[in-house]
């Protein structure tokens, strides 16, 4: 019995300093923290997949939304959100600029598409529908120069003006 006894204090003392110890073990490098200087933003998915998974389907999402009246907080909840992802996507879209030339371009109309976008976020958050909407259509305009400037073919076009196509 008493050599139990005396195995209980031991016990008890190494369980008590195993958490300081650990403490002070450095984390593997894999999960090394980086210093701020070090982060990097990289990117991994391609231009395409966020113009066409991220970018345009809110724009389409905004503008089935934006043809009516939006009715209640939750709709504005929903415009705002939808504005600021695709302002988040201008910030995505800095990360890729093209490899040839035009990246002067890429970047003013990234940062163009991203602030027009904030900007709807901002009008959703206060119900302003006339700024919204005006807003909505800069972006549209944003969207078409871009495209026109990068050779790409498909055109913006809201509110039934004319369906959107490829050409």
């Amino acid at each position: 019995m008493k050599r139990k006894v005396l195995w209980f204090p031991f016990i008890a003392i190494c369980l008590s300093i195993q958490p300081a110890i650990s403490q002070n073990i450095p984390p593997s490098n894999r999960y090394k923290a980086q210093q701020s200087s070090e982060v990097r933003m990289i990117p991994i998915a391609e231009t395409k997949l966020i113009m066409e998974g991220i970018i345009h389907n809110n724009f389409r999402a905004l503008e089935k939304t934006l043809r009516g009246k939006p009715n209640g907080e939750e709709a504005w909840l929903i415009i705002r959100g939808q504005a600021l992802l695709i302002a988040e996507s201008g910030n995505l879209l800095l990360l890729r600029p093209p490899k040839n030339e035009g990246k002067a371009s890429w970047y003013n109309q990234s940062l163009v598409l991203r602030n027009t976008a904030k900007l709807i976020g901002e009008y959703a958050s206060d119900r302003k529908l006339i700024e919204v909407r005006d807003q909505f259509a800069k972006l549209s305009n944003v969207c078409n120069s871009c495209h026109q400037k990068f050779q790409v073919k498909e055109s913006i076009h809201i509110f039934g003006e004319e369906s959107p196509r490829k050409e």
